[in-house]
């Protein structure tokens, strides 16, 4: 199995994007240095941007900063062309360390510590015992 960013997997599967078996075993063996980063956080478009914080819905009209505290304490978010979702997030440890920072929704970890689990609907950022407290 190869896994291909959205716009590929739908040209591919069109057919706009030919893709021959010699080139997909070749992909397959390609050496990382580090994991992939995850892919972008994706938000389906509806008829009302919202952004739940527990109980606490925030809802902007193109864009929102829910707060801006400081470079290592931020959240904002950002509705491109009525339908692109876009979210901002520093998340830190307790010494002010950005550990996972997302810029436009895509998601960087810059801690082996952390475990990021990714999935359509889901974002879970989890620290590893002995981490600087989250």
């Amino acid at each position: 199995m190869i896994c291909l960013c959205p716009s590929c997997h739908a040209n591919v599967t069109r057919g706009a994007l030919p893709i021959s078996d010699d080139t997909l075993y070749e992909w397959k063996t390609i050496l990382r240095d580090r994991p992939p980063d995850p892919s972008p956080i994706f938000v389906e478009a509806g008829s009302d941007a919202k952004l739940l914080l527990g109980s606490i819905a925030v809802t902007g009209n193109g864009g929102l900063i829910v707060f801006d505290l400081s470079p290592s304490s931020r959240l904002s978010l950002t509705i491109k062309d009525g339908d692109i979702f876009l979210i901002n997030l520093a998340i830190s440890d307790t010494t002010r360390r950005e550990l996972v920072p997302i810029v436009d929704g895509h998601v960087r970890v810059r801690d082996p510590g952390i475990d990021l689990e990714h999935r359509t609907g889901l974002v879970r950022v989890t620290a590893q015992p002995g981490l600087a407290h989250l």
